[in-house]
């Protein structure tokens, strides 16, 4: 993927996550750490059951999910993606993003856009080729892309 596709490719995914992201106020702690290339199965879904609900009930309760984004390879890429908001940034690669989201009643039925637009890494050969991404949400893998496949990791929370 070259640097002007990686670029579009980013702005495609801001203004398509933009979009879908929700206006919902919700807060998010993020921090980087180490990748683990611990590699699960693929699954659709997100887990129902791993939220903790903050209200009694009613139709304003709000349901958190951790979300952890990764990006793999060696080096440094262009990392965009969504999780609160949208963020773009230069990192050393491997990348990790865990962040917690505040889902309200709506968001939990239509769902919350979340993704990663991974930038090039180059290969052994010199070429280059886009970067492996996986998003886990609570724990579990719901997106795991291969390095080379030129799209991005987007996922719905619910």
């Amino acid at each position: 993927m070259t640097a002007t596709a990686a670029v579009a490719a980013a702005v495609g995914l801001s203004l398509v996550l933009t979009g879908c992201g929700g206006s919902g106020k919700s807060k998010s702690r993020s921090h980087k750490g180490s990748s683990s290339h611990k590699h699960d199965d693929h699954d659709s879904g997100a887990n129902a059951s791993g939220g903790s609900g903050t209200g009694s009930g009613s139709s304003s309760a709000k349901v958190r999910r951790q979300i952890t984004l990764e990006v793999f390879g060696s080096g440094r890429s262009q990392v965009a993606y969504t999780l609160d908001t949208n963020h773009v940034e230069q990192a050393a690669l491997p990348w990790k993003k865990t962040g917690t989201l505040s889902l309200t009643k709506a968001e939990q039925q239509v769902g919350r856009s979340i993704g990663i637009v991974p930038g090039s890494v180059r290969r052994e050969d010199g070429k280059l080729e886009a970067a492996a991404c996986r998003i886990t949400v609570d724990g579990k893998v719901v997106v795991d892309k291969k390095a080379g496949v030129a799209k991005p990791c987007q996922y719905e929370v619910k």
